[in-house]
């Protein structure tokens, strides 16, 4: 096969790579902006009077027990720095 066909091919499947997961980057990069905005949310909560309370509450079976995750002490942390991980690959992405 000739070198230049060839060639033409290969850069033609990379363009083809390209604007198939261009979209999917956009939607990541969307989701991840509403995950920060969350998690700041998040980060209000967890640890205030009103966190410390429910955990209180939870623990002497004041309510039921439900999925609470947000009430350990390492879940919102966890996540937290799971985002910051992320956020420091898109940078070295940048770089």
């Amino acid at each position: 096969m000739d070198r230049t066909i060839e060639r033409i091919s290969k850069h033609e499947a990379e363009l083809d790579y390209l604007l198939a997961n261009i979209p999917k980057i956009r939607e990541s990069l969307v989701v991840y902006k509403e995950c920060f905005k969350l998690m700041n949310k998040l980060n209000r909560y967890y640890g205030s009077n009103i966190w410390f309370s429910d955990v209180e509450k939870y623990d002497k079976d004041m309510i039921p027990k439900i999925k609470a995750g947000v009430l350990s002490e390492d879940a919102v942390y966890n996540v937290y720095m799971e985002l910051l991980d992320l956020k420091s690959g898109i940078k070295e992405i940048i770089k």
